[in-house]
């Protein structure tokens, strides 16, 4: 099997081709702009008609344009406008900006569900148009990760003792385009589990690998990824406490040396200097019998291999060293597969939560609103999935993806044109000039 990726062929097609970012005239930037303005206006508003004075596509695209250039709060999205007061009334027609209470308001109004789709529909328009233009043809797998985060400034309640959780958001990251293509708000009273197994249920996984922690390694859940035609890969702790200890005894001293000695099939080790610290990866695959089937694992459907992980690390300054040891359960045979599985999860935290949180600042986001909360944090992964976009694009034009952002702020209306332009290929042709090498 393999797994290929839109990221990795867009330096394919950088190392074969110059991009050159073509000149706009204000014409076409407040063009494609607009082009922004009628998606956002696909969204259905939830408020009394007749009593409407700025239109939902006006505010949805202020708020999300904003984010993009570095706003973080309703009083960022105003202080924004307020900096652009020209492009705002060339796009919007009026020199009248909303108060940030109008913007907020909006925020915990509109149903997650619609502007999640809204906002992956706008992800999704884009890397179809650049598929088009690097030629990219999906082949092989591709890998969905499952894992919640936490909105640590959201648990707070003003002028009272009670305690109040932080939300919970349950994300679902498409790696093949870093794109997060679910976020669920998880209600107080329940947890991660059944809102992972209604999502999973939602998805069409042909060709996927579908990857989980721990908590997320339960019989119904792997049923559901199989029963939609994908396959997964998942850890084990405590929570499964029976198997786990299982796997633990299977994967002895003398069983790992005996499964070194078979070669690649069961044992893979690789290396890395990363983080200013050496990493060496010990893989182990041993194969479910039939014996096993029907009674160590029993009621896992589609089970057919247990991986042993263990990592060993020496930091390069301190010296200190760190043993780990893991076990994963996978529907998959091939143990170079499963490891590519198991080191790509990590994306959903590296790539995702802690970009969102060192980039866009969620723990500091103080919104208090769930509904709110977590509309702001799918137009953060929206503009954070946009952010990476035009860092592949662009090259080492641009590494940071904190760069690029700050570059939508300090040459906006340019950078928000030649983001947009994606969306239709015409106008992606007339913002890149290609040249092949």
């Amino acid at each position: 099997m393999s797994f290929n990726s839109i990221n990795l062929s867009i330096r394919d097609f950088l190392d074969h081709n110059d991009i050159k970012r073509a000149p706009l005239n204000g014409r076409q930037k407040d063009r494609i702009i607009h082009h922004l303005v009628t998606i956002c206006s696909t969204i259905e508003d939830p408020r009394v008609k007749g009593r409407v004075i700025y239109p939902i596509s006006t505010l949805i695209a202020c708020i999300f344009m904003a984010t993009l250039a570095g706003a973080e709060s309703s009083y960022d999205v105003v202080n924004f406008w307020e900096c652009e007061k020209k492009l705002y009334k060339r796009i919007f027609k009026t020199d009248v900006i909303p108060s940030h209470d109008t913007f907020r308001r909006i925020l915990s109004l509109i149903p997650n569900e619609s502007m999640n789709t809204l906002l992956v529909c706008v992800i999704q328009n884009l890397y179809k148009t650049l598929k088009k233009v690097i030629k990219f043809n999906q082949e092989g797998l591709k890998v969905i990760s499952v894992d919640g985060k936490e909105e640590r400034g959201t648990g707070r309640k003003t002028n009272t003792s009670e305690e109040i959780k932080n939300l919970q958001i349950l994300n679902v990251y498409d790696q093949e385009t870093g794109t997060c293509i679910f976020s669920d708000p998880i209600r107080e009273k329940t947890n991660e589990i059944p809102h992972a197994q209604a999502l999973l249920k939602l998805l069409n996984l042909k060709d996927s690998v579908v990857t989980f922690d721990a908590l997320h390694t339960q019989k119904e859940t792997v049923r559901i990824i199989k029963g939609r035609n994908g396959d997964y890969v998942g850890g084990l702790k405590g929570n499964q406490c029976n198997l786990f200890q299982y796997c633990l005894n299977l994967f002895d001293d003398d069983y790992l040396t005996k499964l070194s000695n078979k070669g690649a099939l069961s044992h893979l080790k690789t290396s890395e200097i990363k983080h200013n610290q050496l990493e060496e990866r010990d893989f182990y695959l041993h194969t479910v019998t039939p014996y096993e089937l029907k009674h160590a694992f029993l009621e896992w459907v589609g089970i057919k291999s247990v991986v042993c992980y263990k990592k060993h690390t020496i930091h390069n300054v301190t010296g200190k060293v760190t043993d780990e040891l893991r076990c994963y359960i996978s529907s998959l045979k091939d143990l170079e597969d499963i490891a590519y599985c198991i080191r790509g999860h990590w994306a959903i935290e590296n790539k995702l939560h802690w970009c969102l949180d060192t980039v866009f600042h969620e723990d500091g986001m103080h919104i208090v609103d769930r509904q709110a909360a977590t509309n702001q944090s799918i137009i953060n992964k929206a503009a954070l999935s946009i952010c990476k976009l035009m860092e592949e694009l662009l090259g080492k034009k641009q590494k940071s993806i904190r760069g690029r952002r700050k570059s939508f702020g300090w040459n906006f209306e340019y950078s928000m044109a030649l983001m947009l332009s994606l969306i239709n290929e015409k106008a992606f042709e007339k913002a890149l000039i290609i040249n092949a090498k």
